[in-house]
């Protein structure tokens, strides 16, 4: 995803993001380009926690399917420090969304697939410091699980799991609430939903 990232007064936070995704299944290709703004602000003085509500716009569609629509989003999440100490820190994440599709007019085709869903996303993420470095910075181990569920309009997966870790020198300075504590990251993940299951691998800089 890229994104951008407007730091305002008061530990409050501005962020757009542009996700562009590209996905093939038995040749058939589909993408998704949904861009979004959020807002982050503390609810704590320390820091500890946050809270962001966001609002975002997509198109999804297959060429190769002859199939396009559009979809309007909602979301709120939460990011709450549980634990911090010298050798790792705990954090919890949360988010509730609402995510529905809007009819579409286009040429001679008129779409409205009608479909409304409300996600659930809750995980936690464990920090640890290493004693490696690479580039004069401390390797971090980040070891994350995640709880996605989705109700409403049917779907052919309506929950999956997500077990993760990545490995990368941790940022100048270290952040609260939920943030990685690293520049640059390399990951593998396995995730797991009633019909499916598999491996991915992930590699991460924030500049």
């Amino acid at each position: 995803p890229f994104s951008y990232k407007k730091p305002l007064e008061g530990d409050n936070e501005l962020s757009l993001r542009l996700p562009i995704s590209y996905t093939e299944v038995e040749s058939a290709g589909s993408f998704l380009v949904m861009p979004s703004i959020s807002y982050k602000t503390p609810v704590l003085a320390d820091n500890s926690w946050f809270v962001t509500p966001s609002l975002g716009y997509g198109v999804v569609g297959s060429i190769d399917l002859g199939s396009v629509g559009q979809i309007v989003s909602a979301a709120l999440t939460s990011d709450l420090l549980l634990f911090q100490q010298e050798n790792f820190s705990l954090s919890m994440g949360n988010m509730v969304g609402y995510y529905k599709s809007l009819p579409l007019n286009l040429k001679d085709y008129n779409l409205d697939p009608d479909l409304s869903n409300t996600m659930m996303r809750n995980g936690l993420l464990l920090s640890v410091p290493l004693q490696q470095k690479l580039a004069g910075r401390h390797l971090t181990a980040e070891t994350y699980v995640i709880n996605t569920r989705a109700f409403g309009s049917p779907l052919y997966e309506e929950y999956y799991n997500e077990i993760g870790i990545t490995i990368g020198p941790e940022k100048v300075s270290r952040s609260n609430a939920n943030l990685s504590q690293q520049a640059f990251g390399i990951g593998l993940s396995y995730s797991w939903a009633s019909h499916s299951h598999g491996f991915s691998f992930s590699l991460g800089y924030e500049f």
